[in-house]
């Protein structure tokens, strides 16, 4: 049941959001749920797509197994619903009454397609803030094209810029398109949603994930603007990257224009700590950026930093070269940021028992702490209608209601 007494707890419980995001923009709802909003992911009848996507836990395929899953809906009730059936609209316009916030990220003109679009609900809830995240927004020439996060990242300019020099365009990791889209409505739902409390009025947020992924580029519009350049990555230099180290590999900054003290201190420093054969790198021409950047001086760093770094690990480069004012950060990989000395100081990384699996999940908090609110979230991802019977009830349905709306295939769920 939603709380919606301030003197119960110091959370924002009294906002109710419906998710009714499938693979995409999840991630919008998940941010509600760990500011203690009551978060209802209203899901198809036959599962989230989110579901049947892997990895899974142990490598066995299970609905309530997916690691994405988990992640992105940890904190939410489940609603299973069928939207084409008449009574499931009925049951969602009821629901819309009760919300301060819905989320979806169906094709453009979809909601309407049912009779579920702004329009209809904005006249059922007039304080309603409606997000709607698609690839490139409601309107303009591309708002029915095909999409993947691929493509949103080559069409938003970021591919582009994650390359070196004329080398080929590098893809981000992971669905960064997608999560950023999802952070973008979050925030513009937000703040509808202040602007909703105060003035009762709600709107409709025309979410495009490509605009995302176009504010992400730095100041490579200005340097194209205003200087005619088509900006990408600064590329790397002899002394300036990436470089392997005894356990995987270390980015070092050791060189900086024309700077004498940076270069001399850092190879005074792993001098001291055992490096050898270096008095090639003291030579003059090291100190000029062209010079560095050439091939030969690439490879000549390289060959001799890596001799040096290969018995050395991630943790005593990194920590020797604070020790000596110099810059080599650890490259870290999912084990190290799990065993992180900072982020277990600030218990970064939360514990939550999921009984569908049997298994303790853990899962990073936020990137922030609140002296004022407990955001903590307590309740593992839901299985598949988990709250379908307890939402309904809250609506009004009595129990031979649920019974025959299960019966009809409406709504999924078990009492």
């Amino acid at each position: 049941m939603r709380n919606n007494n301030d003197d119960d707890d110091n959370t924002l419980s009294d906002i109710r959001v419906l998710d009714l995001t499938g693979g995409v923009g999840e991630y919008t709802a998940k941010l509600y749920a760990h500011i203690g909003a009551d978060v209802i992911h209203v899901e198809p009848v036959t599962g989230d797509p989110l579901r049947n996507k892997g990895p899974f836990y142990k490598d066995l395929v299970d609905e309530n197994g997916g690691m994405e899953f988990l992640y992105c809906n940890i904190g939410k009730k489940s609603l299973a619903l069928d939207l084409s059936d008449g009574e499931g609209k009925k049951i969602l316009k009821k629901l819309c009454k009760t919300a301060d916030v819905l989320i979806e990220s169906f094709s453009p003109g979809h909601m309407d397609d049912l009779g579920l679009g702004y329009e209809t609900l904005a006249k059922i809830n007039p304080k309603l803030v409606y997000a709607a995240i698609t690839p490139f927004g409601q309107t303009g020439p591309y708002r029915d094209y095909p999409f993947s996060d691929l493509t949103l990242m080559a069409l938003g300019g970021f591919l582009f810029l994650a390359g070196n020099e004329n080398e080929k365009p590098v893809r981000a990791c992971g669905e960064q398109a997608f999560q950023m889209g999802a952070a973008y409505a979050a925030m513009g739902s937000m703040i509808a949603l202040y602007h909703a409390r105060h003035t009762g009025e709600g709107q409709f947020i025309d979410v495009s994930m490509q605009a995302c992924v176009a504010t992400a580029l730095e100041n490579a519009i200005q340097w194209y603007d205003l200087q005619g350049v088509n900006r990408r990555n600064v590329g790397y230099e002899a002394g300036l990257g990436v470089y392997r180290c005894q356990d995987g590999f270390v980015c070092v900054v050791a060189a900086f224009g024309r700077t004498r003290a940076m270069w001399e201190n850092f190879l005074n420093w792993i001098e001291r700590d055992g490096a050898e054969n270096l008095d090639e790198l003291r030579n003059e021409k090291w100190f000029e950026p062209e010079y560095r950047k050439t091939d030969e001086a690439r490879s000549e760093f390289k060959k001799r930093f890596e001799e040096y770094s290969a018995k050395r690990t991630k943790a005593h480069l990194y920590d020797e070269s604070m020790k000596n004012r110099c810059v080599v950060f650890p490259v870290s990989d999912g084990k190290d940021i799990f065993e992180n000395a900072q982020f277990n100081y600030r218990d970064f990384f939360k514990t939550i028992h999921h009984p569908a699996i049997d298994a303790d999940v853990y899962f990073p908090a936020y990137g922030f702490e609140m002296s004022g609110l407990d955001v903590e979230i307590k309740t593992p991802a839901p299985t598949k209608g988990q709250h379908s019977f307890e939402l309904l009830e809250e609506l009004g349905y009595t129990e031979s209601d649920i019974e025959g709306l299960l019966k009809g295939g409406a709504v999924y769920g078990a009492k």
